[in-house]
């Protein structure tokens, strides 16, 4: 390539960045925080965990094992919701993993967005949030993939922030 420029006179000139995403915001670490705080102890919860592939960048924001394998994708506020289903049913599909949860937070939004794509959404992820979660809350198996809309936790008086503690890649709880 750099030589073909020359001969026009052109120079190539490259910038190199690091691969794959950066951090999540604190808004998904706080929620997926709730959420392993929500399961059975029977369950292992591991965070960052990376696709099976060599060279393969993706990654899950947490898995639950247990009665089976649960990846767990946190998203803030969907706006793409075809675009998040395929991303993640890609990352089952190349995982190998039995279920997975979409992990959302009761917003408006989020509430409005579930609303008017219920019928399409039961294709993909037929249990309904309530079951799914009562099901991790008993240490069983929720039997489908699920999207979870995470309950509201009451505040501390002046706490605004959503701050995560939660280390990447750090098994959590039993295991």
């Amino acid at each position: 390539m750099a030589q073909m420029l020359a001969c026009v006179g052109l120079e190539l000139s490259l910038r190199a960045y690091p691969a794959g995403g950066g951090l999540r915001d604190a808004g998904q670490l706080s929620d997926l925080e709730q959420f392993a705080s929500l399961v059975a102890p029977n369950w292992t919860w591991a965070t960052e965990v990376p696709i099976p592939i060599v060279g393969d960048l993706r990654a899950w924001d947490g898995v639950l094992r247990g009665p089976c394998s649960i990846a767990v994708d946190a998203e803030t506020r969907i706006r793409d919701l075809q675009a998040v289903d395929r991303r993640v049913m890609l990352k089952q599909r190349d995982s190998g993993i039995d279920r997975v949860v979409i992990l959302l937070p009761d917003t408006r939004n989020n509430r409005s967005m579930l609303v008017a794509a219920a019928p399409a959404i039961k294709v993909n992820y037929p249990i309904d949030s309530g079951v799914a979660l009562e099901a991790l809350r008993r240490g069983r198996d929720p039997g489908g993939n699920a999207i979870i809309v995470l309950p509201k936790r009451p505040r501390a008086a002046g706490d605004s922030s959503r701050t995560g503690t939660r280390d990447k890649g750090t098994p959590t709880k039993g295991s």
